[in-house]
């Protein structure tokens, strides 16, 4: 794929891909294929209900990312994080391409990973400087192509703590009054419905559109995603530690729907709820 932008500079779509022998199939951490990608303008991937996750670090460049309702628009320095069963679409700008490095993987082992560190339900990362992890990984599973099934994790594992470790340094920040009383209104409603924005806008005297761009500067997702991501945390925690059914759970976080609940939770955390109890 060629583009020419309007300096007259022909950019070149190019691609140095890492691939795997066969895997065990059920190996609890498959990794399909990594790379590093120079992307052009017209680069554009979309799945469909993928039981893959993806894994991205951009280095340079900027694109939009879409994970069912989701949109983002990750630049250089920034992480994003597809998870599986999701419907998504990813693409570079046109005027001004990424260069980025990228695994894909799928596996249960993934997944508990992103839930022991807290990352489970959040999809863009910005300014996460994590990009030695990323080329470490890289070099390593190039040299160690034919061990991969023993590699893998530690690679992926390393990457995971490390985007951690980033984004908690990131929670740490100060934030501002107005942010910290609208997360308060949240977190009385993990076990409540979702607040009405006159809620929101009424605890901190600000218009609805308002109150949403100080929580989304502060935070960086909106209100209604940090409650859903704290919902699916405690969600989690019920599912593990007590023997209350689905339909209870559902009930006790303000889902009306059994049958929503887990559709959400399944979009969320990559399995349904009776499968994340079992360990599935």
């Amino acid at each position: 794929m060629v583009k020419i932008d309007n300096q007259m500079r022909i950019i070149r779509m190019k691609e140095d891909i890492i691939t795997f022998p066969p895997q065990t199939p059920d190996n609890p951490l498959i990794l399909q294929m990594a790379g590093t990608s120079w992307c052009d303008g017209s680069y554009r991937i979309a799945r469909t209900d993928s039981p893959i996750y993806v894994f991205e670090y951009v280095v340079k460049g900027s694109g939009y990312c879409r994970i069912g309702d989701n949109c983002f628009h990750p630049a250089a320095g920034d992480v994003y994080i597809v998870p599986p069963g999701s419907n998504h679409e990813y693409g570079s700008s046109a005027a001004d391409p990424w260069t980025k490095l990228w695994f894909n993987l799928e596996g249960p082992l993934v997944g508990s990973l992103l839930s022991a560190c807290q990352l489970t339900g959040i999809y863009h990362l910005k300014n996460c400087p994590v990009r030695k992890a990323f080329e470490d990984g890289l070099a390593e599973l190039r040299a160690n192509r034919s061990d991969v099934e023993n590699i893998a994790p530690h690679v992926i594992l390393e990457i995971i703590i490390s985007i951690r470790r980033e984004h908690n340094a990131a929670l740490r920040q100060p934030y501002s009054g107005d942010g910290l009383a609208l997360r308060e209104v949240i977190e009385r409603h993990i076990f409540k419905p979702s607040p009405a924005l006159d809620e929101l806008s009424a605890a901190i005297r600000r218009s609805p559109s308002q109150a949403i761009r100080i929580f989304q500067r502060d935070f960086g997702i909106t209100p209604y995603q940090y409650l859903l991501r704290r919902k699916m945390e405690t969600a989690r925690m019920l599912l593990k530690n007590s023997v209350k059914p689905v339909k209870e759970i559902a009930c006790e976080l303000g889902f009306s729907d059994e049958y929503y609940f887990s559709n959400i939770f399944k979009k969320k955390n990559g399995v349904s709820p009776q499968k994340f109890r079992k360990g599935g």
